[in-house]
């Protein structure tokens, strides 16, 4: 998969440290604009100006330009061809101090791949959920409901299903009982 992106460096001589951003849900482009807020363009700014090089890519599929670099982040990071980009460890040809920044739901994907891959030094978690995913989905379909007007027993109807859904995905079973007529 090749995903677009935009990798900021300082610019004093390096070797630097480099951060890889990860976007939380919902598809978000590499600044992970909200309402016009770039929120990781405004990151990686204050980032970089403070000598992190910074790697924040496109969700899949929403690239405007012309992808240059794989999805495994880390394979740029570790190789950057300009000098002075990441250094690599000589003893274990890896990178040195690469780590990961996630947002929101991000905050949930970092701690994961942190756990598999050796390249990863730190995560940052910066607004990450503080309930298990199925609460947080069943509090936002209430929310998204009432906005649009929908009375309590559809509310009610709609997480009943929800419901259902999380424990068959849970169980592996009951997914018959959880399919509408």
């Amino acid at each position: 998969m090749i995903l677009g992106g935009t990798l900021t460096l300082p610019e004093a001589t390096g070797p630097h440290p480099a951060v890889v951003l990860i976007t939380g849900s919902g598809a978000e482009n590499r600044d992970e604009e909200v309402f016009g807020f770039k929120v990781f363009r405004l990151i990686a700014d204050h980032l970089t100006r403070n000598g992190i090089a910074v790697l924040r890519c496109d969700d899949a599929g929403l690239a405007d330009l012309p992808a240059t670099w794989p999805s495994h982040e880390f394979r740029l990071c570790r190789r950057c061809p300009r000098p002075g980009g990441v250094p690599q460890d000589p003893v274990r040809d890896r990178p040195v101090r690469i780590g990961l920044l996630g947002h929101s739901e991000g905050g949930l994907i970092a701690p994961i791949a942190a756990t598999r891959s050796a390249d990863v030094a730190f995560i940052i978690l910066v607004s990450g959920p503080g309930l298990p995913g199925s609460e947080i989905l069943l509090a936002q379909s209430e929310t998204v409901g009432r906005s649009e007007g929908a009375s309590d027993e559809t509310i009610r109807k709609n997480q009943d299903i929800q419901r259902m859904l999380f424990a068959a995905a849970r169980t592996g079973s009951g997914w018959t009982r959880s399919r509408r007529p």
